[in-house]
């Protein structure tokens, strides 16, 4: 308990805790095996990198929307009504990447923007509404564009500049995780953050699986239709259907 205490006070501070060797070397073989999989199909909506919905493709996915101890990281942050609310896969190919500084938007909209010259009042926690997580399935080497993330700069109620390299904030550079397979990278989705250009010749993999508040909506395509397979509610139990979406009481 005190370890998670000191986990989430850290995402509060940085806006990102790393964790390593989340999954076993099994875990790892079965969902590459998935992955390449998915991205033998159709792309089901989302963008050529990404395959979505990806607990559709069996148990071990399925075993990520609450796969200890990262699930009770985020719902320590989030708390215990928390949702998924997407699960792509992302699979960067050489000479690709998503290598511009930037936050994850809703509606193209920052949650707390901030006039230039103030800043979040340090004695003020920043709430959280998305929390991003990222299973390295394959070692990332220095030349396959590895995460980098500026500390403390989901504070900043701004956006990166991004005619900058290296942008810092409040004296924070850029920190880089070159990872290997197995860990997770958590993180607040307001966090300065990119992945570098693959420069590789092996492509960079991912699996992402993303949580947020429950009045925020799940991103499942076709969104509106979707219904979640029965297959995979007939495995899950109490906690993990909540975290599909079954909740209690419905948003008002």
């Amino acid at each position: 308990m005190h370890d998670l205490s000191d986990k989430v006070k850290q995402f509060h501070s940085d806006g990102f805790v790393f964790m390593s060797n989340v999954l076993n070397e099994d875990q790892i073989n079965l969902l590459n095996t998935g992955v390449e999989e998915a991205f033998r199909g159709p792309r089901n909506g989302y963008a050529p990198i990404f395959r979505g919905m990806m607990f559709e493709r069996g148990e071990v996915f399925e075993n990520l929307i609450d796969l200890p101890p990262v699930i009770n990281l985020v719902e320590a942050i989030l708390g215990d009504n928390c949702h998924l609310r997407s699960m792509n896969a992302i699979k960067t190919p050489r000479r690709t990447g998503i290598d511009q500084w930037h936050i994850d938007l809703i509606d193209d909209e920052m949650f707390f923007p901030l006039p230039k010259n103030v800043d979040w009042d340090n004695n003020i926690q920043m709430p959280v509404f998305i929390v991003n997580c990222l299973y390295y399935l394959a070692d990332v080497e220095e030349d396959m564009g590895p995460t980098q993330l500026v500390p403390g700069s989901h504070r900043s109620g701004k956006f990166p500049d991004t005619k900058q390299e290296l942008p810092v904030y409040n004296g924070k550079k850029p920190v880089t995780f070159k990872a290997k397979a197995g860990d997770c990278l958590i993180f607040n989705n307001q966090v300065w953050h990119r992945g570098g250009l693959n420069l590789n010749q092996k492509p960079r993999i991912v699996q992402q699986v993303v949580y947020s508040k429950s009045y925020i909506s799940q991103s499942f395509y076709p969104l509106l239709n979707y219904r979640v397979p029965e297959h995979v509610l007939a495995r899950a139990d109490n906690r993990r259907k909540r975290l599909i979406g079954f909740h209690k009481v419905g948003l008002v």
